[in-house]
């Protein structure tokens, strides 16, 4: 942390999300993710991306906003930074799903080596049973998702994804409180909404429990290296990695009982 290269990083970051929530392209697309929690929350995580969940189709507003940061942001960047720019459709597997869309947002300086900045965005399309909500930052109003959706959609990223993303770990712990009583029914229908199997679910717990010590170095290099350094000296203090994997690990499964047909 205090890399003046991540600085930068989330200078632009900044300007994109600003620049999307005051330009009819981006009305409806609403900011998830880690750098929403980073920017809306104040959460303690840099995001090395950004993402937006988009109820239309996904390609047609990836080649829109590429349009738009073409015109808009790329020029600003370069008054403000000196960075050439580039926004591109993402190349590869993960660009080509159905599921997201990425453009790929590159920054560099021209004959100083190792200054590209690379920032993906996301448009993807995820379940949500609350309507959009916006918070206000500055003035300007951010569509997003509600803050249970918000969590709600970490858990389910715990028990769902092929690859866990320790990230979802962190933000399930340090988010944990906007869980609500009916959580668990929720994630039981939004994990039916996408097709995740019971049995899939429950390998996925099985697995994490496994493969603790794994996941409690991986937790400890995310605190180390993308979380605020007050707030990685807290977190030491108050048990560590170990400390947020049991407790993320552990909110992952009460809000699974539904799901899983652990029922009263």
């Amino acid at each position: 942390m205090g890399d003046p290269k991540q600085e930068i990083v989330e200078a632009i970051q900044r300007m994109v999300v600003r620049l999307l929530a005051t330009t009819r392209s981006g009305v409806g697309l609403a900011l998830i993710g880690g750098f929403r929690y980073r920017l809306l929350d104040r959460g303690p995580r840099v995001s090395k991306g950004i993402d937006y969940h988009w109820g239309g189709e996904l390609v047609d507003k990836r080649d829109e906003l590429i349009a738009v940061f073409n015109r808009r942001l790329l020029p600003e960047v370069f008054r403000k930074f000196r960075y050439a720019g580039s926004a591109k459709p993402h190349c590869g597997p993960e660009g080509e799903s159905p599921v997201v869309a990425v453009i790929q947002l590159a920054f560099w300086r021209d004959r100083q080596a190792y200054s590209r900045m690379e920032i993906p965005v996301d448009i993807v399309r995820i379940s949500c049973l609350d309507d959009l909500t916006v918070k206000i930052i500055d003035g300007v109003a951010y569509p997003t998702l509600s803050d249970q959706d918000m969590i709600e959609n970490k858990v389910i990223a715990v028990l769902a994804r092929n690859f866990l993303q320790h990230r979802d770990l962190l933000d399930t712990f340090l988010f944990a409180n906007n869980l609500a009583f009916d959580s668990p029914e929720r994630i039981d229908r939004k994990l039916a909404q996408i097709g995740v199997g019971v049995s899939r679910a429950a390998d996925r717990l099985d697995a994490l429990t496994a493969g603790r010590d794994r996941h409690i170095r991986a937790i400890d290099d995310l605190i180390a290296n993308q979380v605020d350094p007050d707030v990685a000296a807290n977190l030491r203090l108050g048990g560590g990695a170990a400390m947020v994997f049991d407790s993320a690990a552990a909110t992952a499964s009460r809000q699974a009982a539904v799901f899983l047909g652990d029922r009263p």
